[in-house]
Formats: structure tokens, sequence, C-alpha cells
């Protein structure tokens, strides 16, 4: 709860006990009838007192009703602010946060695939935004936090609501091929340096997808499919890569790191770099400029600013490696 809620909250639960146990001591009515002519008190509605009030019971009640009157205003203030900022100005307010960011994730759709979606971005504290215009997804959203567009994914002018131009990718995941590729191309066109994840349903539109502008195209049913394949013929290998692709999980994850100019490991040989002394990190690959992928590089290899290395690692580990790539 807000804490100016709570700060509501408290002081109208004290004034209702104060004026309580002052009509109870002062007049020595019984609580049932204190607490009645403490709410009759503080509403001004104007009824008769429960009995003749004393000099003292008078004063008491005029102190009440000037202490109620205020208590009462400041709690409707709360409400009222509690009320708009969940509708128009929570929506300002999320129009504003959207504005601000940069080098965030679009999320095309909230459904079942949607939010599994958002639930690992939001695991390793990556920014996104949702495009939705579902409006029961809409509420889910809204009372989440969760920040989002509402409108239709394959307009330009929701895409740019977003902040399209600024992202760093996309993933959309509407239920229908037609819709994706339309948001794929549209998007494309607005920003060609992020990436994009699409959905596929139908191998037959993966080529249109790539051709549309998306950096990678996942077909639903092929990759449930081939999991399927694999838990039969591989179980221990599949159990090992859910172990390291769930960041959720706190032991083992594969990740990708980018060596920025400022990193210290750049121009530094494998065998010489902190990486499996200091943090215990496995370097599976790396890829150059030349977006050319090297498995198990030899350990006289010396990354370069702007390579990306594919490592193994403990979760911890490989957080220490991301700030020390970046230079920190």
């Amino acid at each position: 709860m807000d804490p100016k809620a709570k700060l509501a909250v408290a002081l109208f639960a004290a004034l209702l006990l104060a004026g309580m146990f002052g009509y109870h001591f002062i007049e020595g009515w019984p609580l049932l009838d204190a607490l009645y002519m403490t709410i009759i008190t503080i509403s001004t509605v104007g009824f008769r007192e429960v009995e003749p009030l004393s000099p003292l019971g008078k004063l008491f009640t005029s102190i009440l009703i000037v202490t109620g009157v205020g208590t009462l205003a400041y709690v409707g203030t709360i409400v009222l602010e509690a009320v708009f900022e969940r509708g128009l100005l929570g929506e300002r307010r999320n129009r504003v946060e959207i504005k601000r960011l940069s080098d965030h994730v679009i999320l095309c759709g909230y459904g079942r695939m949607g939010a599994v979606v958002g639930e690992q971005l939001e695991a390793r504290g990556i920014r996104y935004v949702v495009v939705e215009k579902d409006p029961e997804m809409l509420r889910q959203l809204q009372t989440r936090g969760i920040r989002f567009v509402d409108g239709d994914a394959t307009e330009e002018k929701t895409l740019l609501l977003a902040g399209v131009e600024r992202a760093r990718a996309m993933a959309t995941v509407l239920p229908h091929d037609a819709d994706n590729l339309f948001v794929t191309l549209t998007a494309r066109g607005l920003n060609s340096a992020m990436a994009i994840v699409t959905r596929s349903c139908n191998r037959k539109n993966d080529a249109k997808m790539i051709a549309a502008g998306a950096t990678r195209v996942l077909n639903v049913y092929l990759n449930s499919g081939r999991l399927m394949a694999r838990q039969l013929l591989h179980p221990s290998v599949t159990a090992f890569m859910d172990m390291i692709s769930q960041w959720g999980d706190e032991s083992l994850g594969l990740e990708e790191v980018q060596l920025l100019p400022a990193s210290p490991l750049v121009g530094v040989e494998l065998r010489n770099a902190p990486l499996r002394s200091e943090l215990n990190v496995i370097v599976v690959g790396v890829r150059g400029k030349n977006a050319v992928m090297h498995f198990n590089p030899p350990s006289e290899y010396a990354p370069a600013a702007g390579d990306v290395l594919v490592v193994l690692g403990h979760r911890e580990n490989l957080r220490q490696l991301e700030r020390m790539a970046e230079g920190d």
C-alpha cells in the first residue's frame, strides 16, 4: 500500500478510536453508542445526539467535528489521487516513462507466449514495453505495473509510441503470421539496427519474414517438435539446456557478452584473462566483427573491441563479467 494511503487509514482509525473512547469516558456511554456518535459527528449528517451532552462533551464534540472534517478531506484526497493515478494520470505516467526509454525491448502481443517472454526479460532486469490491444490483457498489464501501449502493433503510429526508433530489439508474438509479418516489415522500416525476433506458425512464411527484416524466425511447432524429440533421445542434454536457459535458476547460465572498447579484456589473450582463474567462466565461442562464430577459441586468442563472447558460468560470475566487459 502507498505510504500516503497507509497514513490516511491510520489517521481515520485513530479518529474513530479517539471519538469512541472520548464519549465513553466523558459521557459514560456504551462503546457502540460512542462509536455511533463519533460517526454521525465527523460525517456532519445532523442526527440528534444519543443523549444530551455535558459541557465537556459539547467541547469534545466541537473539537471532534473540526478534526474529523479535516481528516475526511485528507482521506478523500488520497482516494481521488489513487483513482486518477490508476486511470488518466496512470496512463499519462506510462506514456512519459516510455518516452524516456532507450535501448529497451518492444514486445508485440501479451498472450501465453508473450507473457513468458516478459517474465524472462523481467528476470534479467531488461526494460520492455508491451504493445497490446486486448482490453483484458491491458488490465493485467496495468495491474502489474508493466509499461504498455494500447494499440495495433501493425500500425506505424503505435510502434512509434512504443519508442521503436530507440529500441534495441523487438519480439513479435502475435497469433497470426500475417500480423507478425506486417509488424516486422513496419518495424524494420522505422529502425534498421535493432534485432527482430518473429514468431511463425507456418514454415512457408519463414522466408517471407526474413525478407521483411526479421533477424530470427522461430517456428512454434517446429521448435516444439524438435524439443520433444530431443527430450526423447537426449534427456540429459535437454535437462542441461533447460537449466542454463532459464534465468530464474541461480546455478548455471549460457550468455553472450559484448566487449566494449573500455573493457580490460580487449586485446588480452584468453589464457591470461581472469575469465577462468577468477570468474570460473568458460568461453564456448566468439563472434567477431565478421559475424562468424568461432567455437572453442584457442587460449592464445585475444578478443577485440566489439567481439561477442559466448560464455558458460554461474549467474553471479556472469554478472561480474558483464560489468567487466563494459569497462566497469
